[in-house]
């Protein structure tokens, strides 16, 4: 009964509850201290501590009946606690009584000592430390009903608790509440709310990043779909259970969860699977000396060898169950055994047989339990002398309470430190960050001056060259010379103006005080206005120019589509053969219309083409070390800037550009 409690029912960790209220205790509440008297609390106390620490080691390592002994001189001088305790150090006493009965199988008892602690809860002045005291006192209350069949008292108890945390539901000792909300309700068969209160536990358990309680969730529900009759979806939540369990190392749980998807298995007819699962059960459980599970795992095989029809086999494991029975639980476990013979024989129709088995059930009970009790007061006499004669446990505990505070003190400062240590991370990383936004400004300050350069090099050699040929000509009168010379100056200057328009255009990215302004226009009226600087350039080349686009209207900024149409008409005469053409169409697409430019050059270099594939800043800032025009740049950011986008690419002869410009306005 107590295993299934705490494995399937569960409540928070015990000892943490007592540290709750000790440091709740230890904080020098007013209120606390005027019911002391003197220094006889403070000893009291300290005692009660040392004695209950001790009761739970004996309760964790089963020895039961020294745990029972114990139990029972606490209960003599309860007269004496009582009158010196408040009510809030009563009902830690009395949760503590509780839990103790409940470990022995005294229920009765049990729920006396939890109905006094929760009624002593109403004195509590709610503090972190009283609200998770509160909740696991609730909590114990809860499950103790559950032990005893009150299910309606236990939900009533859990939803209790979870009006103290007044919506605060993002909150560990949550988990607890709604584990065993939901559990109850599975066990009276209402399996709509116990799978809202699931999910509710593994919502809470994702927000609070848990990982650890996934393993009860599906733990839980894999016994829904047992109780379902939905075996297949249960086997798959018992799988990732035992998952869980194990990769938390929690091994007790994973051979318990391991036991219930034989269970699964054995329900499916897949029997096989289940007779693998259970011996490995059975070997692990060896190997841990958890005996219990063991005997778990021999009663299950017991049931599938019968689910077979091998009596013989079923009958063989549970032989093999009773030879591994630990010493110190031997009678519990016995009777675990005798109790599934009796059903078994009662199901065959065997009364007499059940009746036998119950008869020698309760034999071993008293026998057991009376003989265990004799060897084990021999033994525990001289460790009860010696325990007198140690203070040890007294003398740590009492120690533990001059160190807290100082512990506390260390652990602010370590606090602190770490405080400290996160600030100066933090800015570090803001200096790099601004180191590199430097580095970028002056990288893109090199690219500048570098374009400059390169670009304005050219035309300004040409012009000086072209200067000496027109004062040659001049003086030599020859006038066919001078008028190519002049029309050659346009044209240089023409390219001087348009680099020095794209520059000025660039610097202005680069400050972000460029603004986008859409207004509805005229795609004829753009290209008109855009051919118009270059027809020159294109005449001189013999290069012809047709146009063929629809009469539409688009949405774009007139000055950045102007510049976008510009460089692109400007790339495609100057990289056209003297005497092709450049053709300059239109077509729709859904939501754009599209401006198609193609010459008969030679096509732009591939890398070229993939560099402009970037981000806009690092189209503008130059952020990549790609030598590409800053021409294109501008046109392929402009382009993005509209709400549209630049396509480049080569065909079979020259290079096509496809220019998206938005039909409708974007907000």
């Amino acid at each position: 009964m107590y295993r299934s409690y705490r494995k399937k029912y569960g409540y928070p960790i015990l000892s943490l509850c007592a540290l709750a209220v000790f440091l709740t205790l230890s904080c020098g509440d007013s209120d606390y201290d005027t019911t002391l008297n003197g220094g006889d609390y403070s000893a009291l106390y300290d005692s009660l501590s040392v004695e209950v620490t001790y009761m739970d080691s004996l309760m964790e390592a089963d020895n039961l009946l020294a745990l029972e002994n114990q139990l029972q001189q606490l209960t003599e001088s309860e007269e004496l606690w009582l009158r010196h305790m408040d009510a809030p150090e009563y009902a830690w006493m009395s949760f503590w009584m509780a839990i103790f009965h409940t470990r022995l199988g005294d229920l009765h008892e049990a729920k006396h000592y939890s109905e006094q602690a929760v009624a002593r809860l109403d004195s509590l002045r709610m503090t972190p430390y009283n609200l998770t005291f509160t909740t696991t006192v609730l909590n114990n209350a809860a499950g103790i009903e559950a032990e005893m069949g009150n299910f309606g008292g236990s939900v009533e108890l859990l939803f209790r608790a979870m009006e103290y945390y007044k919506g605060d539901t993002i909150n560990e000792d949550v988990l607890s509440l709604y584990n065993n909300i939901g559990h109850n309700y599975n066990i009276i068969g209402d399996y709509d709310l116990a799978a809202q209160y699931f999910e509710r536990h593994r919502a809470l358990t994702w927000q609070l990043g848990a990982e650890k309680e996934y393993g009860r969730y599906h733990r839980n529900m894999g016994e829904l779909y047992y109780h379902t009759g939905r075996y297949e979806a249960g086997v798959d939540h018992m799988k990732q259970a035992a998952d869980y369990f194990r990769r938390f190392e929690q091994s007790d749980e994973e051979l318990y969860v391991n036991t219930m998807l034989a269970q699964h298995y054995i329900a499916l007819d897949r029997l096989d699977e289940a007779e693998k699962r259970l011996q490995g059960n059975l070997q692990q459980a060896e190997h841990l000396q958890l005996w219990e599970t063991y005997v778990e795992a021999a009663i299950s095989l017991f049931e599938l060898h019968l689910a077979r029809g091998n009596e013989a086999a079923a009958f063989a494991a549970i032989e093999q169950g009773l030879s591994r029975i630990h010493m110190n639980n031997t009678a519990r476990m016995q009777l675990k055994i005798y109790d599934r013979l009796i059903r078994y024989y009662e199901e065959k129709g065997a009364f007499q047989k059940a009746f036998n088995y119950l008869t020698e059930r309760n034999s071993i009970q008293d026998s057991a339990f009376n003989a265990e009790k004799g060897d084990f007061m021999r033994e525990m006499t001289v460790k009860y002398e010696t325990d007198r004669k140690n203070d040890q446990i007294s003398q740590l505990e009492l120690e533990n309470q001059r160190e807290r505070r100082v512990k506390t003190a260390y652990l602010a400062g370590l606090v602190l430190l770490v405080l400290i240590v996160l600030l100066v991370i933090v800015l570090l990383r803001r200096i790099s960050t601004q180191k590199k936004a430097l580095e970028e400004v002056n990288a893109t300050k090199d690219r500048l001056f570098s374009i400059i350069a390169h670009d304005l090099r050219s035309p300004m050699i040409a012009l000086q060259g072209m200067g000496n040929l027109i004062g040659h000509y001049l003086k030599n009168g020859n006038r066919e010379k001078l008028l190519q010379m002049g029309n050659k100056t346009g044209e240089t200057l023409a390219r001087i103006n348009h680099l020095l328009d794209n520059l000025l255009n660039w610097a202005v990215t680069n400050s972000n005080r460029i603004t986008y302004n859409p207004m509805e226009q005229k795609v004829s009226k753009l290209v008109e206005e855009a051919l118009a600087v270059h027809k020159a350039a294109a005449e001189a080349k013999d290069i012809s120019l047709t146009v063929d686009v629809d009469a539409v209207s688009v949405w774009v900024d007139m000055n950045m589509a102007a510049t976008v149409l510009r460089n692109l008409i400007s790339n495609a005469i100057k990289y056209a053969p003297e005497g092709s053409a450049v053709t300059i169409g239109g077509a729709f697409d859904p939501d754009y219309y599209v401006v198609r430019i193609q010459d008969e050059g030679g096509g732009i270099p591939q890398e070229v083409i993939d560099a402009l594939q970037q981000p806009a800043g690092a189209l503008v800032s130059g952020g990549s070390r790609q030598g590409f025009g800053l021409g294109l740049r501008l046109a392929m950011y402009f382009a993005k800037k509209n709400y549209g986008q630049l396509m480049i690419r080569n065909e079979m002869k020259g290079a096509v550009a496809e220019i998206y410009l938005p039909l409708a306005v974007h907000n």
